[in-house]
């Protein structure tokens, strides 16, 4: 009588011999002594499915999901087999009792978002796209690299159209309905360079903001503070603002690294700032959230700032912080966010020599004075100094946009930020 061990190296030998047929009839045989042996029904299940035989198939991998219930690849080859034979509900359930087990895994995702396009329902599709690409942001790339199955790399690619399509009509979308008289024709034609299908290129290569650009704003890299209306209400306070900076400044209970140690920058220069005190921070309102705590210590530089054409999101400053940058510290060449705004530097505690770069303009930083630029130029900026360098960094509109168009701006983020919130995979 043959033993089950001789029956498994049998099905070996004949599978490295390449003789399918002969390697299944051993399987059938194995499976007669041991009706749940894991490789045997593997083994069976991927050849049904070679022959497109996805009912058998189903029937192998329902096995083996309930003999190993936690294991993810039989589970989702169960759901796969299951979408193929146009069981989409069925196919749902088994991919959302794999996600439940392992949320953190980006490819369980790119199935239950393809379960969904398939489904028609493009919306919760690239819900569940981004969230997987939270989780894996090369996964919608997938189809990108020449050693993924055809299998991921076919919904990879489908996962990156659906979502970039959703995400650029949305844009498009809110903008028409506030458009009324057709003056926000710039705010419609401007992109999101991530995630817009509109075929588009950046207009010289020293300007490219990586989340919000539009075309046709004037392009300036930095104005000159005798320009801004706004300048002199903040510079004639410095000594004020000042003196309650450093009376409340408390780097150490307010402080956060500025550069959150995931962001991908590589470079010697970048790690010794991410997730670093070496540029640390202390926030006011940040990405729109205010901190409450500390805006109550600077009431001074509030009412000041007031007075301020502050960029404006989800009826907050987008973003207002004092940063600390050590010394013999560099923040390397980058490129900012959006071009819809200006970033301005009010130095209070600046060493000799600290200066900043915004594409081939340099600029010496003075205590007291105003730098506003458009940080979706290139620029860089370094302390190199003996004392750390403190400065009050906050952004303001872009002088060339219109109220509607800054209104309109601040809708299209908002309708984002609402659509990034109400994500879910349920």
């Amino acid at each position: 009588m043959t033993t089950l061990v001789e029956l498994e190296q049998k099905a070996q030998n004949f599978l490295t011999q390449g003789d399918m047929e002969k390697t299944m009839q051993v399987c059938h045989e194995i499976l007669k002594e041991n009706p749940r042996h894991d490789h045997a029904l593997d083994a069976l299940s991927q050849y049904e499915m070679a022959q497109g035989n996805f009912s058998e198939a189903e029937k192998h991998f329902s096995v083996l999901s309930e003999s190993y219930p936690e294991n993810a690849i039989f589970m989702t080859k169960l759901g796969y087999v299951q979408e193929k034979q146009n069981m989409l509900d069925q196919a749902l359930a088994t991919y959302l009792a794999c996600y439940a087990l392992y949320p953190e895994n980006a490819v369980i995702l790119l199935y239950i978002g393809h379960l969904h396009f398939l489904k028609e329902d493009k919306n919760k599709a690239a819900e569940i796209f981004s969230l997987a690409e939270e989780i894996d942001e090369n996964i919608l790339n997938a189809h990108l690299n020449p050693q993924m199955g055809e299998i991921i790399s076919h919904r990879s690619r489908i996962a990156r159209q659906v979502m970039h399509e959703i995400l650029t009509d949305l844009h498009l979308e809110t903008i028409q309905k506030i458009d009324r008289g057709g003056d926000l024709k710039r705010i419609s034609d401007a992109v999101w360079p991530q995630i817009d299908v509109r075929n588009f290129e950046y207009a010289q290569e020293t300007q490219k903001p990586f989340l919000f650009y539009i075309p046709d704003l004037q392009a300036v890299p930095y104005f000159k503070r005798e320009k801004l209306g706004w300048a002199h209400a903040i510079e004639s306070n410095f000594d004020e603002i000042k003196q309650e900076v450093m009376e409340n400044l408390d780097i150490e209970g307010d402080g956060q690294p500025y550069l959150d140690p995931e962001i991908p920058l590589v470079g010697e220069e970048w790690d010794k700032i991410k997730g670093k005190m070496a540029w640390g921070s202390v926030h006011l309102y940040k990405q729109g959230q205010p901190n409450a705590e500390v805006i109550a210590k600077f009431p001074k530089l509030n009412k000041i700032l007031s007075e301020v054409p502050l960029c404006i999101l989800g009826g907050n400053p987008s973003e207002i912080f004092i940063s600390i940058l050590q010394p013999e510290i560099k923040i390397p060449p980058h490129f900012g966010v959006a071009n819809s705004v200006l970033t301005v530097h009010f130095p209070l505690v600046v060493p000799e020599g600290c200066s900043l770069r915004v594409e081939d303009h340099v600029l010496m930083q003075k205590e007291g004075e105003i730098l506003a630029f458009d940080d979706s130029y290139d620029h860089e900026a370094g302390n190199p100094g003996k004392t750390a360098r403190i400065v009050l960094i906050f952004e303001v509109w872009h002088p060339d946009l219109t109220e509607p168009e800054q209104k309109a701006i601040t809708a299209t983020f908002a309708s984002r930020t609402k659509w990034l919130d109400g994500r879910s995979v349920k």
